[in-house]
């Protein structure tokens, strides 16, 4: 089973988005989160995928799982993600 787009939605000035789920039970997945106004709202964009790996531009837009450029590597804490 695959699916486009699962859910999208704003949350504390973010612009979620879950797609590209497939199996049953999804085994796949793909979730990004921008600004919904880039410099008031948020500055970062992130990306992550079933590899648990969160990846971001510093520049707020929508990260890929193989873009180059500004994209980073996050490293979480209980309460923290930084590069």
């Amino acid at each position: 089973m695959t699916f486009c787009l699962q859910a999208a939605a704003n949350k504390s000035g973010y612009h979620f988005i879950v797609a590209n789920l497939t199996g049953t039970p999804v085994v796949t997945y793909s979730s990004t989160a921008t600004p919904v106004v880039i410099g008031q709202s948020g500055q970062r964009g992130f990306y992550s995928d079933q590899s648990g790996v969160i990846r971001y531009t510093t520049d707020g837009t929508a990260p890929h799982e193989r873009e180059s450029g500004t994209l980073r590597t996050a490293t979480c804490g209980p309460a923290l993600c930084r590069s």
